[in-house]
């Protein structure tokens, strides 16, 4: 309780994934439920112009996550101009039941439509199209989402025999039924 408390001292909006989703509602973000930010200190939200984002239902974002929806680099050209201010600010979308991976950057005026989800350290630009997996800089797509869905329902037996291997050699003993299943994200 006493470390909760200190953790929204330091970090206030920050200190946990509802205090940021809260946080953004409050800015006028349009966000949508279920929206998990599993490394809130870490991540960066842009709030300058929230009515251009829209974060839509069952969003998960692992570590340091960054969603833009302006391009200050026009600020070179206000320079070079002598003075000439230029704005470049986009529509940022984010649908419904979307991964966004560890370090990925969302930039102004992408569209990530549903049921699609974006590898660790993807840079996205642009329009992607739904139900399929990306990644890379730019971010490419990889495969449709039920070509993935086939190709990790394949591979369980697999993983799961390799994790109980590593944890008997780690430990010295088998996982209890309840370790195995926190594991295997079966609960």
């Amino acid at each position: 309780m006493i470390k909760n408390f200190i953790r929204k001292l330091i970090f206030r909006y920050k200190c946990s994934s509802d205090a940021y989703v809260e946080h953004l509602k409050k800015c006028g973000v349009q966000i949508g439920e279920n929206v998990e930010i599993f490394c809130p200190k870490d991540t960066v939200i842009e709030t300058l112009n929230p009515h251009l984002l829209t974060i839509g239902n069952n969003v998960s974002m692992t570590g340091p996550v960054t969603i833009l929806n302006h391009d200050y680099s026009v600020c070179v050209l206000k320079n070079w101009t002598g003075g000439e201010i230029l704005g470049k600010q986009k529509k940022t979308i984010i649908g419904n039941n979307v991964f966004l991976g560890w370090g990925c950057i969302v930039l102004p005026g992408a569209l990530i439509k549903d049921n699609t989800i974006i590898g660790a350290y993807s840079v996205v630009a642009g329009e992607l199209e739904g139900e399929s997996v990306y990644a890379g800089n730019p971010a490419r797509k990889l495969f449709s989402l039920a070509d993935y869905y086939k190709k990790i329902k394949g591979s369980q037996i697999d993983d799961a025999c390799n994790v109980y291997i590593q944890y008997k050699r780690k430990h010295g003993c088998p996982p209890s039924n309840r370790s195995i299943s926190r594991i295997l994200f079966l609960v």
